[in-house]
């Protein structure tokens, strides 16, 4: 008589999009021509904007619940957002998270750093020399939007 089952063995409930790291959620809807879904996007609100698409399954390697590696593919730093006072009513986390990210506006060309300039320009695709500085990568930029 086993109640507990097998302890060796921890089952997942979460649906394969949930599992999913945020890389892997924005690599499936940029291969199915969703544009509006980026690596920006928070991972939530990627889950719920490919659910609302009829997208429910991605093949994702097996994980073990509780691993301590982490699955980081981007490590760009991630300025807090400022505090948002809101009303007195109540809203879920995801709907917070969605209003936050809606909120958020793009930096000007003119305002980004090196390392942002360049990270833009690998998102886009434009090719970039070893030599290039603030000003010719602003200029490429410029040139492409």
């Amino acid at each position: 008589m086993t109640l507990l089952g097998n302890v060796w063995k921890q089952d997942d409930p979460r649906s394969s999009l949930e599992k999913a790291s945020r890389y892997e959620l924005a690599q499936l809807a940029k291969k199915l021509g969703y544009a509006d879904i980026t690596y920006d996007t928070p991972q939530p609100l990627q889950v719920k904007m490919l659910q609302a698409r009829g997208v429910t399954n991605i093949d994702i390697p097996e994980r073990v619940l509780g691993d301590i590696r982490p699955l980081v593919y981007n490590t760009d730093a991630v300025q807090p957002a400022p505090a948002v006072k809101t009303e007195n009513s109540s809203i879920t986390a995801e709907q917070l998270l969605e209003q936050e990210f809606l909120q958020q506006k793009p930096k000007a060309v003119s305002e980004l750093s090196m390392t942002e300039l360049r990270s833009e320009c690998k998102r886009r695709g434009i090719r970039m020399a070893r030599t290039d500085n603030l000003k010719t990568l602003r200029e490429k930029l410029e040139n492409a939007a």
